[in-house]
């Protein structure tokens, strides 16, 4: 997704709109998510978001790999 485009279209929509109502939830929409990432830094913002897109992209694991990997780790660097 080429964000730059996405959000020239949104605003795009945004302008041609005399919908009340619709701009109204938008402006909600934004101000619900200044209210849940107040208090936290820029540093952390991009990180959460960095995370948000690793998880859209499917760039998880599972507790129980992470797990594995982490004995795995611990074990070799008592040898």
């Amino acid at each position: 997704m080429n964000i730059q485009a996405e959000k020239i279209e949104l605003a795009k929509m945004l302008f041609d709109t005399d919908n009340e109502s619709i701009i109204e939830r938008i402006k909600a929409v934004f101000e619900e998510y200044r209210s849940e990432w107040k208090g936290l830094n820029n540093a952390e913002i991009q990180s959460i978001e960095a995370g948000l897109k690793e998880i859209e992209a499917s760039k998880t694991i599972s507790h129980d790999e992470l797990m594995k990997k982490g004995r795995h780790l611990i074990f070799q660097s008592s040898k």
